[in-house]
């Protein structure tokens, strides 16, 4: 392979990306794949940042958005997924009996109208699609057994190097 000072039209090279930490802003699905003119059609995007990169409502083009099966070869390692417990929707009483609806992992809505904080662990799952199955109330509580919601919190800050998304 010619070094890039030197190639040509229609020369071949190789071209890498340095492994890179992410964290992923959203997925987006498409049923059926998305008609963009290219092949093969994604069936889903990420929006990522980049490690040290934090969310900025202000800033209309902000972070990257890529295919994770597209025709690029790129390799996909998670790292943390912070609650990974829980699923978007899902609802839970805490320590203190406060009802909670979790939407986003740093995105807790209390039903009793009072101030948002974070929940205190312990939780009880009591809503998830309807009945929560057994399962998932036993997962939810050994996985906050122990620990609270500031542990999360410093795990993902850690990874990312940046401010948590928090809702305006």
């Amino acid at each position: 392979m010619p070094q890039e000072d030197f190639l040509k039209v229609g020369d071949r090279c190789l071209v890498g990306i340095p492994p890179t930490v992410v964290h992923v802003l959203a997925v987006h699905r498409f049923d059926p794949p998305l008609a963009t003119g290219w092949l093969p059609r994604p069936a889903s995007y990420l929006d990522v940042l980049r490690q040290g990169e934090s969310y900025d409502a202000g800033i209309e083009e902000l972070g990257y958005q890529f295919d994770p099966v597209g025709g690029e070869p790129i390799q996909l390692e998670l790292l943390f997924r912070p609650f990974a417990f829980l699923e978007i929707g899902d609802e839970v009483v805490d320590r203190d009996g406060r009802a909670w609806k979790f939407d986003a992992p740093w995105c807790w809505h209390p039903f009793d109208g009072g101030r948002p904080s974070t929940p205190a662990w312990p939780l009880d799952l009591i809503f998830r699609e309807g009945e929560p199955t057994p399962e998932a109330v036993i997962a939810v509580a050994a996985a906050t057994a122990t620990g609270r919601h500031a542990d999360e919190l410093a795990r993902w800050v850690e990874l990312t190097h940046a401010e948590p998304l928090t809702p305006a």
